[in-house]
């Protein structure tokens, strides 16, 4: 029987929570195609891709990074506290030579894995499958990590300017990416080689989210609006206003019938991706710097530069409890496959890792 890990991976753009692994029960991984696959164009790879060979796709039952004392330190040894929180502090994160590491650790116990030297780590982004990390780095290339071996296959050059945002579509046949002064790019990730250029991005792009059936790409800009794209075509869909600063984050719930987008504006707002229809606004005395929903659609967690992460109910957009209160700002946030817990990653460095009850109920 094969079994998952629960990966948490830091750069420094944030954090990531992903299972990785083989299957659970020997089921079977294999990715449906992307129903729009076949009117996705692919051209020529461009001049500066320069892939190399994947390692073979076989399944490995947890990833083989080789543990390195000190790379992590923690979890408590007498475990989590009262509140269930595991406190893992990576001590010199803010200083330069860190930003030059992707450190791993398991989410169950916060045992540390190894720190990959992948140069400036900015966003990550994990594939589907749980096989491949994309890392967009600050020389503006995407590199892509097999999992199992900690081993670089893929790398190329993305953008002219910085990328801000990356994201693997629901199938894992396409990433998207884009940044300061750039167009939204779209890649087909084995190859490298470009799929499609969003001509009609106008603006900066702070954050990515692909529906949970891939037939939707929602950008939140610099501009302060969200945007809802066709990923087969990069056609606008629609563009939905209402924010009155940088939108920063954007999620869709996962059965697609709900948006989110949080803003330096001091607020959440929900929307439908259908019809652009506004829902509920969520109020916050600070500005907003990541939100994710539960793997099951009943929370909705929002980071603010109040110090605090909150807990919605996304459907009444009532705040559900206290806010969970921080030591420093809270840089963002994300739920584990399981929806058992919750990963704060802080600026000061420290990551919590909070229990959250009832949400596999």
């Amino acid at each position: 029987m094969l079994t998952r890990r629960r990966l948490l991976v830091v750069g420094a753009a944030g954090i990531v929570v992903a299972a990785v692994g083989g299957c659970e029960d020997g089921a079977s991984e294999a990715a449906a195609p992307l129903p729009t696959a076949s009117s996705v164009p692919d051209p020529r790879p461009t001049a500066t891709a320069v892939p190399t060979s994947r390692p073979s796709p076989t399944a490995t039952p947890t990833p083989s990074l080789t543990a390195t004392p000190g790379a992590l330190r923690g979890p408590h040894p007498a475990g989590p506290d009262a509140d269930g929180r595991y406190p893992l502090d990576l001590g010199d994160r803010a200083m330069p030579e860190s930003l030059q590491r992707l450190t791993a650790a398991n989410v169950e116990d916060g045992s540390a894995l190894t720190r990959l030297g992948l140069g400036s780590v900015g966003e990550i982004a994990f594939s589907p499958d749980g096989q491949t990390m994309a890392i967009a780095t600050a020389t503006r290339l995407i590199r892509l990590v097999d999992i199992g071996s900690g081993d670089e296959y893929a790398r190329w050059q993305a953008h002219n300017w910085s990328i801000e945002t990356l994201a693997f579509s629901p199938h894992g046949q396409l990433l998207a990416s884009g940044g300061l002064l750039t167009a939204i790019r779209l890649w087909h990730p084995e190859s490298g080689r470009e799929a499609l250029k969003f001509e009609d991005q106008t603006g900066p792009v702070a954050s990515f989210a692909f529906s949970p059936d891939g037939e939707l790409l929602a950008s939140g800009d610099w501009d302060d609006e969200v945007k809802i794209w066709d990923p087969a075509t990069g056609r606008r869909l629609r563009t939905l206003g209402g924010h009155s600063e940088w939108v920063v984050s954007v999620a869709f719930s996962p059965d697609g019938r709900l948006l989110a987008s949080g803003s330096y504006d001091k607020t959440i707002k929900l929307w439908d991706p259908g019809t652009g229809e506004e829902r509920p606004t969520l109020s916050l005395p600070f500005i907003v710097t990541s939100i994710a929903f539960s793997p099951y659609g009943k929370l909705l967690a929002s980071a603010g530069n109040d110090a605090t992460v909150r807990l919605w109910d996304p459907e009444t957009g009532t705040e559900l409890g206290e806010p969970i209160l921080n030591s420093s700002l809270p840089e963002s946030i994300a739920f584990s496959p399981d929806g058992k817990v919750l990963a704060i990653g802080k600026y000061d460095g420290a990551i919590w890792l909070w229990g959250v009850p009832g949400e596999g109920n």
